[in-house]
């Protein structure tokens, strides 16, 4: 996660979570929040106009119903199980004659509501979070702990002095998505992600197959240990909520509604190319942690 610079005013929400909060959206149209793809902190979008005191609007009625309503009411599932949630505070312009439609005029850069239990709801479904404080973006990353296990896994390499300093650097580039492993890794992808064909690079991610924290120093650096993924998969396969068969189909976890993989666009997805060797045994060590946390799953 990154601190915001002075050449920010410009930066789009979308691409502020992106790039600032390590948090990219699933859909730039109607998410309304994400969450870090470096820690298990939440950030929802909030508008300025539904802050009441200490309380803020994070639910409307009949939000089944809305865009980004399912991805909302799962994220607030994900705040009552206890992660750190925090809103971004946008501004709205309506832009439609009957008042109703709104999209976003600008939003605060500077400074975060750091959100808690419980969650009140009113009469008409309208469900609203508690705001605890108000937080700089340093305040923030403090109190929420995402100064951050990348700028440890980047520490620890650093201090290693096991590690020649040419494989030191190789190790921090790929820690970051960056340097060596993504130029192998997206090579072997021809640029594109691996499943949609995807060729936006600020969409791709380089991800790891075994998560960096399995990994000796060898597979992290191995490009069969990884997969080139637009930002959305990268984030559910980070997250063990989508793997991959040996013949490398996608399969989704049973957490995730039909609706939801139709709106996500999972059904019917498999790897473009064929799997290497290498690959199967690093995806099989994947699927193996995907079983044993969809053994512990309850069924959407």
């Amino acid at each position: 996660m990154s601190p915001p610079e002075a050449n920010l005013p410009d930066l789009k929400i979308t691409q502020y979570f992106a790039d600032v909060l390590d948090a990219p959206v699933v859909n730039k149209a109607w998410s309304w929040g994400s969450e870090s793809e470096t820690s298990r902190v939440l950030f929802f979008r909030v508008w300025e106009d539904h802050i009441k005191g200490d309380q803020v609007q994070v639910s409307w009625p009949s939000v089944e119903d809305l865009n980004g309503g399912r991805e909302r009411t799962r994220h607030l599932h994900f705040m009552r199980s206890g992660r750190p949630t925090f809103g971004v505070v946008c501004t709205a312009v309506r832009i439609d004659t009957n008042g109703k439609k709104r999209t976003i005029k600008r939003f605060d850069k500077e400074v975060f509501l750091r959100l808690r239990l419980p969650l009140v709801k009113e009469k008409d479904g309208t469900l609203w979070a508690m705001i605890e404080e108000r937080l700089s973006f340093d305040e923030m990353l403090k109190t929420s702990g995402t100064e951050s296990s990348t700028k440890d896994d980047v520490a620890d390499v650093s201090d290693d002095g096991s590690i020649d300093e040419t494989t030191k650097q190789r190790l921090v580039d790929a820690r970051l998505g960056q340097g060596r492993f993504r130029a192998q890794l997206f090579a072997l992808w021809d640029g594109r992600c691996a499943v949609t064909g995807s060729s936006t690079s600020e969409a791709l991610r380089a991800s790891h197959i075994l998560p960096w924290s399995k990994s000796d120093n060898k597979e992290r650096l191995d490009p069969a240990n990884g997969l080139a993924l637009n930002a959305g998969l990268d984030a559910l396969f980070d997250r063990l909520v989508v793997t991959f068969s040996e013949a490398g189909k996608l399969i989704v976890s049973r957490a995730i509604p039909a609706s939801e993989r139709t709106l996500l666009g999972l059904n019917g997805r498999k790897l473009r190319k064929t799997i290497s060797s290498g690959m199967k045994g690093y995806l099989a060590r994947h699927r193996e942690m995907f079983d044993q946390k969809e053994a512990k799953r309850r069924p959407a």
